[in-house]
């Protein structure tokens, strides 16, 4: 399944003229065939037509880490800036009959940066650990922050987890 946060349509221009597009998506270990792949639907105008073309491209997802009973896929892909705001992609496991897509994605919806969870997790742990150190003068304040703290630490981890499994809704938020 897509991960549309850890994804990202980074709006600079490389040196080639071109926007990066990363894609994040995380896959159950138990899947028997873990070939998982990034489909783009590009847009490519046609001289003397007003209607553009439709050409595929497949980039392999390469396997970056594991979270809980999860794998998590990246692929990167050079667009064209005309064709950054307007490709549909698909992310596909396995193929033939018992492939499995989460598809009829468009690239103009993803953020132009990504969260890495590590990195927030680590900021919460960080912040904790200051709290720890401060508790002895402030212990009414330092009790009181380490459980928001702990809140905040364990409702991002079951935001990311929920968010891989069901996809739209966790903890009654609307993605």
């Amino acid at each position: 399944m897509l991960q549309t946060r850890e994804s990202c349509l980074n709006p600079s221009i490389d040196a080639n003229g071109n926007n990066n597009l990363t894609i994040v998506a995380a896959v159950l270990d138990t899947v028997s065939d873990p070939s998982v792949n990034l489909i783009l639907t590009l847009k490519i105008p046609r001289s003397g037509l007003p209607v553009p073309g439709l050409q595929t491209a497949s980039v392999s997802m390469v396997q970056q880490s594991t979270v809980g009973p999860y794998t998590l896929y990246s692929a990167s892909y050079a667009l064209n800036p005309s064709q950054s705001q307007n490709t549909k992609f698909a992310v596909s496991i396995g193929s033939g009959s018992s492939g499995v897509a989460d598809g009829f994605k468009n690239t103009g919806d993803l953020p132009s940066t990504y969260v890495v969870l590590a990195d927030v997790v680590l900021a919460d742990i960080v912040l904790l650990k200051d709290i720890l150190f401060l508790k002895d003068n402030f212990l009414h304040e330092g009790i009181l922050l380490i459980g928001i703290v702990l809140f905040r630490l364990r409702y991002r981890l079951c935001v990311f987890n929920f968010r891989i499994e069901y996809g739209k809704e966790c903890c009654g938020i609307q993605w």
